[in-house]
């Protein structure tokens, strides 16, 4: 849950994390958030890098509203990117546990 001060008025939005994988390893973090920024406000994001060679691993995550995240995982899984057919989901407790090699 992310609370958003509106007029005074705070409101509880519920945030969802979704998975982004297949990524080109040039790919930025900006570039992604960008990719997702078009569908609604992106209140996260990180990449996922390799903990001895700190290189990008071809996967990351980002935050957003639930229901711009259903929009965004509908209208990008699938699509190609940067010559990469990227695979988009809801992020789930095996997802977010994965351990680096």
């Amino acid at each position: 849950m992310l609370s958003i001060q509106h007029n005074n008025k705070t409101e509880k939005v519920k945030v969802k994390s979704i998975y982004i994988g297949n990524l080109a390893y040039n790919v930025t973090q900006q570039q992604v958030h960008d990719i997702f920024a078009q569908f609604g406000n992106v209140t996260s994001s990180r990449m996922i890098v390799d903990k001895t060679t700190r290189k990008f691993k071809g996967y990351a995550f980002v935050e957003m509203e639930l229901e711009n995240a259903k929009t965004a995982i509908s209208m990008l899984n699938g699509t190609t990117y940067n010559g990469r057919v990227m695979r988009v989901s809801m992020a789930n407790a095996t997802t977010h546990t994965t351990q680096d090699n």
